[in-house]
């Protein structure tokens, strides 16, 4: 991991950290193009997820929180991610705060829940990060994705509606999540979609 001289705190500079992020990626895969046709696909693909692995660790490093937290989480789960991802992204659960802190830093616990909310919270958003790391990182797994997949966006499509008809996260009461956590999303959202 770099040294982090500055860690970005405004919405423009935290959006900015991933758009350079998603050039970085953008950069090595064209690299990668450029070294299949002179060495093996094997070979390319495993130096493709190294560069990539350390680009966004690094990316996300510096940006913190909840970021850092999702690299951790995601680190968790073998059969998501290619193995020199894992093994990148593992560094993370030495340098993240437990997934409480992270959600207490978020504004989606609230000083007021009881432990029964803290645990319905906690287990709907591991849920949801394990979900929508494995629709993102779909189109990374193939040689070609098409985004127009009726399946791909039958799957978003679900995630949106497991959320919204879940009884259980209806009866917690108070507002939820800061309002540069729903800016980001909001951001990334509208990048994507």
């Amino acid at each position: 991991m770099k040294s982090i001289n500055h860690i970005p705190q405004s919405k423009i500079q935290r959006v900015t950290k991933l758009l350079k992020i998603g050039a970085q990626v953008g950069t090595n895969y064209i690299k990668y193009i450029g070294n299949r046709i002179i060495s093996d696909e094997e070979k390319s693909r495993s130096s493709l997820n190294t560069a990539n692995a350390q680009d966004i660790y690094d990316g996300l490093s510096e940006l913190k929180g909840s970021a850092l937290k999702m690299a951790q989480m995601m680190s968790m789960d073998d059969g998501i991610l290619p193995k020199e991802f894992v093994e990148k992204f593992s560094l993370a659960q030495f340098s993240v705060p437990p997934l409480s802190g992270a959600l207490h830093e978020l504004d989606i616990i609230n000083i007021a829940d009881s432990e029964n909310d803290i645990k319905l919270i906690k287990s709907v958003f591991k849920k949801m990060l394990t979900i929508i790391i494995i629709i993102i990182i779909k189109p990374f797994q193939f040689e070609e994705f098409n985004f127009s997949s009726p399946e791909y966006f039958k799957e978003l499509l679900l995630l949106g509606n497991q959320l919204k008809d879940d009884k259980s996260l209806k009866s917690l009461n108070g507002k939820r999540g800061s309002k540069h956590f729903v800016y980001v999303n909001r951001t990334l959202i509208g990048l994507l979609g």
